[in-house]
């Protein structure tokens, strides 16, 4: 299951900016912790960016289709003019045929329960990343970053965001199951040693009829 997060903005593109505070160290927070808990749990993830550099959003689409990921998720913080504008919501393509809308409704309900000022909704809106991608994408808006009380709830509920993200995923794709670690070491039991092959033979049977599996090897002093 291949899950490409999108850390909005970066490098030289800061995103919104309110005072000292810019987004898209937001987004990279938010995109980093999605990534380690879904990495944990058995997903496969490709970031668009792991540092402070930016990509052009073609550059990050031709990225998420050429791996074929399953799903595109653009994190992204929101801005307005008005420092009382608040709240969250989450965009699909228009008219979307891809399946987008599933993973919409699930990590929508999942943030908003998670704790949000207030919810804007569930929209569309003809983004690049959203129009681009061959997979069912989401661009979610975390909160304005010119309003306080949304940065509050942004930097204090992180980690609830993050497990929000993850299961709404997981509500759509279902949890992976991550396989046994390889093992290559192997032990072997020694029951005995006989210089009588009948006594040898014996054991053999007796182990057998237990359910293990043996056998002689001859061996000389």
């Amino acid at each position: 299951m291949k899950i490409y997060i999108d850390a909005g903005h970066g490098g030289n593109d800061s995103g919104a900016v309110s005072g000292s505070r810019q987004e898209a160290p937001d987004n990279l927070r938010l995109a980093l912790a999605v990534q380690a808990r879904l990495d944990q749990i058995g997903f496969e993830t490709m970031m668009s960016r792991t540092g402070n550099y930016n990509k052009t959003v073609k550059q990050r689409t031709d990225e998420a289709n050429a791996w074929k990921a399953e799903f595109y998720l653009s994190l992204h913080r929101n801005w307005w003019s008005d420092s009382t504008a608040n709240g969250f919501e989450t965009f699909i393509q228009p008219s979307d045929k891809k399946g987008s809308e599933r993973f919409q409704d699930a990590i929508h309900k999942r943030i908003v329960a998670a704790g949000v000022q207030r919810d804007r909704g569930k929209k569309t809106q003809n983004f690049h990343v959203t129009r681009e991608s061959k997979m069912p994408a989401i661009l979610a808006e975390v909160g304005f970053i010119s309003n306080a009380r949304d940065n509050e709830l942004f930097d204090r509920s992180l980690d609830k965001y993050t497990t929000a993200i993850v299961q709404g995923i997981i509500d759509v794709l279902g949890s992976p199951v991550k396989p046994p670690p390889a093992e290559d070491t192997f032990y072997r039991v020694v029951a005995g040693s006989f210089n009588i092959k009948a006594n040898a033979s014996n054991m053999v049977t007796e182990l057998k009829r237990l359910g293990y599996d043996a056998f002689i090897v001859e061996f000389k002093q």
